[in-house]
């Protein structure tokens, strides 16, 4: 079993800032949203982390966790999966190359 907001904290422990979010969550064959809007507060962050203190099933099946997460940095993080198996990948804009320039 994996816990929505832990896996979450994980990935961003440290280093990364969220600057907006959207995670969709399958509980029980229910699709639940979870929002965090640019501006928010210290108190609606510690609601949208608390509201994300699900535990799932992890292995291989149908993916339970959606979103993207867009960091102050300007990268995002994004839900992927494969066979069922789910993880968080952080995408980086590439830098432009100097002939496009």
């Amino acid at each position: 079993m994996e816990n929505v907001k832990y896996e979450l904290l994980q990935e961003i422990e440290g280093v990364l800032k969220i600057k907006c979010a959207e995670i969709r969550i399958n509980q029980d064959s229910k699709m639940s949203r979870f929002i965090l809007k640019v501006g928010y507060s210290n108190d609606e962050y510690n609601e949208f982390l608390s509201k994300l203190n699900i535990d799932y099933d992890n292995g291989f099946g149908e993916q339970n966790v959606f979103g993207i997460i867009w960091m102050i940095d300007k990268t995002w993080i994004e839900r992927e999966e494969r066979d069922g198996k789910e993880w968080w990948t952080r995408r980086i804009n590439p830098e432009i190359p100097n002939f496009l320039k």
